[in-house]
């Protein structure tokens, strides 16, 4: 019988296997690319074939980076989008492209690169929802204007592998033979009008900004054809704060407020199913205490159950916890959240990161449930 370490390393080595494979694939794609033996539509759907398969695997990958050599596409330009809830990929000027409802993917609009970068981190509110898959490339500069922060040093030290540089104001930029430039704004020092930095203003529509605010927002900007700062539409970020917040991290690496707005629409529709599971791991936990609060034999231990029983089905005195109820309002909020991305109105979705927290505080060992274990993630 093989082991559980066994079987994740299984896993994880199908997953290696699937990304070599369609690199290797990829190799010789851009050699006939470049020998053009192939008609050129047939190629592109070829192309984009593999790039899907390279996103599959490491979009499962979790917390992993890969660097996929794409020198023999050097003269292709991939297009990323999403609208209404649906992704697409594809090769501009083309008719090849793929599309998907269910995976969140955040990049630029465009990548045209010897050298794609893939990323993938998990997005929880409060539990595991789905991995989400960031994709870039090595000549897409990332500048951080440094706060000096906590979240500035932690991203500095996530991104390792990938063009970041941090700088301390906006007269630092040098992008050299950068094709595109993110600005990620942790001092809220561009505003709306304000001039293009003379050094950014030769990279047309490849630069941009996205700014995070005290009020847990991101906000973006555009260069405009008179080499100002056009602010965009803001986004919240959906998320329980913590370390490698995924959804955070996606807003600064989405294109637009759009694409990270219909991608975090998909993660809701994953999490309708996903709560539907712990739903029943929290009806298991009530059972639990339900069946053993009249089984156990032991006095005490049945008294520890009722108490525990009676925190959880809220009906101890200013019991705060009601593992059912909030459970239920959680699920209600995770509906609510997800029509309001897809009708354009995400700043609803605030009630469900406070349920989200409340739940991450129930399942938390330090929630006050001392003696009663509820921890169902």
């Amino acid at each position: 019988m093989k082991t559980k370490k066994a079987q994740i390393q299984l896993g994880f080595n199908w997953i290696y296997i699937l990304i070599a494979g369609a690199v290797i694939l990829l190799f010789f794609v851009g050699i006939v690319a470049k020998q053009k033996t192939s008609s050129e539509e047939k190629l592109s759907y070829d192309i984009v074939g593999v790039m899907d398969s390279i996103f599959t695997g490491a979009s499962v990958a979790e917390k992993t980076k890969n660097f996929i050599d794409t020198s023999g596409l050097v003269d292709v330009e991939f297009y990323f989008s999403c609208k209404e809830g649906l992704g697409e990929f594809g090769i501009s000027g083309q008719s090849a492209a793929i599309q998907n409802a269910i995976d969140p993917l955040f990049s630029p609009s465009t990548i045209q690169t010897a050298e794609v970068i893939t990323w993938s981190l998990p997005y929880h509110l409060p539990f595991k929802v789905v991995d989400f898959l960031f994709v870039t490339s090595k000549n897409t500069k990332y500048y951080l204007i440094d706060d000096g922060g906590p979240f500035a040093f932690e991203f500095l030290n996530a991104t390792d592998g990938i063009n970041v540089e941090s700088v301390n104001g906006i007269g630092d930029f040098k992008p050299g033979n950068n094709r595109e430039v993110r600005i990620i704004d942790l001092r809220n020092i561009i505003s709306a009008g304000t001039s293009v930095p003379d050094s950014l203003k030769g990279l047309g529509d490849k630069v941009s900004v996205a700014q995070l605010t005290s009020d847990g927002s991101v906000i973006y900007y555009k260069k405009d054809s008179d080499n100002r700062w056009r602010q965009q539409r803001s986004a919240p970020i959906i998320s329980v704060d913590g370390e490698r917040d995924a959804a955070k991290y996606a807003a600064l690496f989405a294109a637009d407020s759009e694409q990270y707005l219909c991608n975090m629409e998909k993660a809701m529709k994953r999490l309708t199913y996903v709560s539907e599971v712990y739903s029943g791991k929290v009806e298991d936990i009530l059972a639990y205490y339900q069946e053993n609060v009249v089984s156990v034999p032991d006095e005490i231990d049945r008294t520890v159950m009722a108490n525990c029983l009676a925190k959880l089905e809220g009906s101890a005195t200013s019991s705060p916890y009601y593992i059912d109820r909030a459970f239920n309002t959680y699920k209600q909020n995770v509906e609510f959240c997800g029509l309001a991305l897809s009708e354009g109105e995400p700043s609803q979705c605030s009630n469900l990161e406070e349920e989200a927290k409340k739940l991450f505080d129930l399942n938390n060992k330090e929630s006050g449930l001392q003696g009663c274990p509820v921890r169902f993630y």
